[in-house]
């Protein structure tokens, strides 16, 4: 199975180390450097919405799309007493991306661009530009070359209460990929059922990104590896900020 059809539920859990309120702060300093004033965020490949909701909670106006129905069913199901429309959630890929208005900003945390393939890449970013404001801003993050080699041939495991995944990560270096296959063990009653995923990501360096944001009609692009002001809480990933 590939995606995030049993590891949803888990999620969260098996991400307790992920310090969401400090990616919101790197949000809203690079929000403060757009060329206009953001109210309305895009939250792609949101997954259990967790950003997306602090995003709100801070008074943005913010739609969280994800390809994974099952991701965003976990991200409803944590709504408890919040407005109903805010954070809104769609189940969009970001290739396909078709919302009703625009935004102010678009963000794409936690490496999600890196689950694109290059001609999803390329659609992505059109997709992103035409949903984004002039003077908006996107922003996002992804794994620097020598995060993908450190994983490369690594057996990595996380475990909750209710929960354990253990996975392995290999590196195509001709391909420029690199694909975990992940088994899921959940505990059901007195018994653990196991399930299996792939997970399949792409490698992209700060040239080939810019080149890409500039062709979809980006005007500024800049990155972390030449202004340190934009890194955000991970200095294994390589930031992003694009400017429409």
């Amino acid at each position: 199975m590939s995606g995030y059809y049993f590891l949803a539920p888990y999620y969260d859990a098996l991400q307790e180390e992920v310090n969401y309120a400090a990616i919101a702060d790197w949000c809203e300093n690079c929000f403060s450097r757009a060329g206009r004033a953001v109210r309305s965020v895009l939250d792609l490949a949101c997954g259990t919405g967790t950003l997306s909701y602090i995003l709100a909670d801070r008074g943005f106006d913010v739609t969280g799309a994800d390809i994974s129905a099952e991701m965003l069913s976990a991200a409803e199901s944590k709504r408890a007493k919040r407005a109903a429309g805010n954070p809104l959630f769609i189940c969009q890929a970001m290739d396909g991306l078709d919302l009703y208005g625009t935004v102010d900003a678009a963000v794409c945390t936690l490496d999600g661009v890196n689950y694109l393939a290059r001609e999803e890449l390329r659609r992505a970013f059109g997709r992103a530009a035409l949903f984004i404001e002039p003077g908006g801003v996107f922003i996002f993050d992804v794994h620097s070359s020598e995060k993908f080699e450190w994983m490369h041939g690594r057996i990595f495991r996380s475990e909750s209460a209710d929960s354990y995944c253990v996975w392995s990560a290999a590196r195509d270096d001709n391909s420029g990929r690199i694909v975990y296959d992940m088994d899921v063990f959940a505990k059901k009653g007195s018994a653990w059922i196991r399930s299996s995923e792939r997970h399949i990501q792409y490698e992209y360096g700060a040239d080939e990104l810019r080149k890409e944001l500039l062709s979809s009609g980006f005007r500024k692009v800049v990155t972390s590896d030449e202004d340190n002001s934009i890194s955000g809480p991970d200095a294994a990933r390589l930031y992003i900020f694009a400017e429409r």
